[in-house]
């Protein structure tokens, strides 16, 4: 795997291995300075989102950080820096999964600015002619149902590796035109112990609270479990 390549530029610092030009980093940067808010979607997530095409690269997602709950009517975007970044570690564990073949979009670079606090972004390979899992439950509910099955194998997957994705929900699974799956938002994944059992247990919990909380078709929720249980 190549070793990630971290760039000082505008203030901004960077880390990637596509091999990005100066170019991309000047068009990064401007788009960072005008990152908009997050647009309301069934179980979107607390990040804005840009789109943007990259020189060489192609159509890319930019996500712009920001807080969810109480805190973020105070504090909005900025992160305390303990070591890693939000942005460099969902970026890691993005790339890792794209190595092992799960289907995540492509991490293209990680970038943030400050010091001990920070705004960070992250860019990804755009998935093209998607919704989220969440969204298609309520427009094509048999469409939605086999998207699960092929998710199911996707967190198997995961599961061979120890990974546990802590904030897998509906609203954070792409399903293209075509019904193939993309899971995202990594940035609270890591490597865990425990039995697959237990592990699916996580998953499966998780999954359910979110279905059940946002009034969504069961049949999701059994899907998946026949899915990961079977």
């Amino acid at each position: 795997m190549k070793k990630i390549n971290e760039i000082q530029y505008r203030g901004y610092c960077f880390g990637t291995r596509a091999g990005l030009s100066e170019h991309h980093y000047r068009q990064l940067t401007d788009l960072f300075e005008h990152a908009s808010g997050p647009e309301p979607s069934i179980l979107g997530g607390r990040a804005a989102i840009m789109e943007t095409v990259l020189d060489s690269i192609g159509d890319v997602v930019i996500k712009t950080y920001q807080r969810g709950g109480l805190i973020r009517f105070l504090i909005r975007e900025t992160y305390l820096n303990l070591g890693t970044t939000r942005c460099q570690a969902e970026y890691e564990q993005m790339n890792h999964a794209y190595q092992l073949g799960i289907h995540v979009p492509k991490p293209v670079a990680y970038a943030f600015k400050g010091g001990l606090f920070y705004k960070g972004w992250l860019i990804t390979e755009k998935i093209h002619h998607q919704k989220t899992l969440a969204d298609l439950s309520r427009t094509d509910l048999p469409k939605a149902q086999a998207a699960s099955v092929k998710l199911a194998e996707q967190i198997s997957r995961l599961m061979d590796h120890h990974i546990f994705h802590q904030d897998l929900h509906p609203g954070n699974v792409l399903v293209t035109e075509e019904g193939k799956v993309f899971i995202i938002d990594f940035d609270k994944a890591g490597r865990v112990s425990g039995t697959r059992q237990q592990l699916a247990s996580r998953y499966l919990k998780r999954w359910k609270r979110a279905v059940t909380k946002y009034q969504l078709p069961d049949v999701l929720s059994r899907t998946l479990e026949n899915g990961l249980l079977s």
